[in-house]
């Protein structure tokens, strides 16, 4: 798996920028952070501060779900979501950042604007996720029918969605689909998907948002590329799979590492490395509600 109208706003924020705009551009450059929790899916008001071992504990960083509850209209403009900005408002107030999480390499059929995809565009399911189909992401800005739009137009205006809901930057999933071999009528090598990133980080910091890389630890030099070009890295499971060492890169680049296990480990057995590597490590269950069961920035033994 790895959801007040802004119609004026958001119409502008989907616009080329300006030179003069380019110059003015500032978003978030976290470094590194050491606190976080992950929050995926319906699952707003969020509970802020979250809950850390049973205590709300505030964080440095809330990673949660783009939303959908109004999503984006037919037209294609965002409308934020009274309860996801109150949320993102009291993450703020808690003296945090907000992530906004969105799905950049596979539609999902449960999203509002899934009928936006050009079905010749969308691959095979996901294995594992259920309502998922890769995204043919070389057709950045291929023409497509009405009511069909470019992948490039869905995705700015998701990106401006999360800007109009109040987040400081985007997590984008599902980048790696360059590893599934076919994926339904077509296949993607490591430069396509890389220019893909780089599209999106574009994106991102047009609309004064950082960026956040999903995973892609893949043994193949994709990490190295763009560790200087992100803002970030969110990973799962690198511990228990042995993965850790790619991440490396970021904390030479002094980029934040998000990582988050979800095998039964104990604190004392996970968090010791996890403080030396350095990376803000977390342990939670698989329905990611945003209930953590323990976070290594605690003390030992929590």
């Amino acid at each position: 798996m790895r959801l007040l109208t802004a119609l004026a706003c958001a119409l502008c924020l989907v616009q080329p920028t300006t030179a003069s705009a380019t110059a003015t551009r500032s978003w978030w450059r976290p470094g590194p952070l050491q606190s976080w929790v992950y929050v995926i899916g319906e699952n707003y008001p969020l509970t802020i501060p979250p809950l850390v071992a049973g205590k709300k504990t505030k964080v440095q960083a809330v990673d949660a779900d783009l939303g959908d509850q109004d999503g984006l209209t037919p037209s294609g403009v965002p409308v934020a979501d009274p309860a996801i900005e109150r949320s993102i408002k009291a993450v703020h107030a808690m003296g945090g950042r907000a992530i906004c999480y969105l799905d950049a390499g596979t539609a999902e059929n449960w999203r509002s604007d899934y009928a936006k995809f050009d079905p010749s565009e969308l691959g095979r399911p996901l294995p594992g996720w259920q309502g998922e189909r890769f995204i043919a992401v070389s057709d950045w800005s291929k023409p497509v029918r009405p009511p069909h739009e470019t992948l490039e137009t869905i995705m700015a205006n998701r990106v401006a969605l999360c800007k109009a809901e109040g987040f400081d930057a985007i997590e984008a999933d599902n980048v790696d689909a360059y590893t599934y071999g076919d994926l339904g009528g077509f296949k993607l090598s490591m430069r396509a998907e890389a220019t893909y990133i780089e599209r999106l980080v574009t994106l991102a910091h047009t609309h004064n948002l950082a960026f956040f890389l999903k995973n892609e630890v893949n043994g193949d030099g994709l990490i190295r590329l763009l560790a200087p070009r992100v803002d970030g890295e969110v990973d799962e499971q690198c511990w228990q799979y042995n993965e850790c060492g790619a991440l490396k890169a970021f904390v030479r680049e002094h980029k934040p590492i998000l990582e988050v296990e979800y095998q039964d480990v104990a604190s004392t057995a996970l968090c010791p490395k996890a403080r030396a590597f350095p990376m803000a490590t977390i342990r939670t269950g698989l329905s990611l509600d945003g209930r953590v069961t323990f976070g290594c920035w605690q003390p030992p033994g929590r």
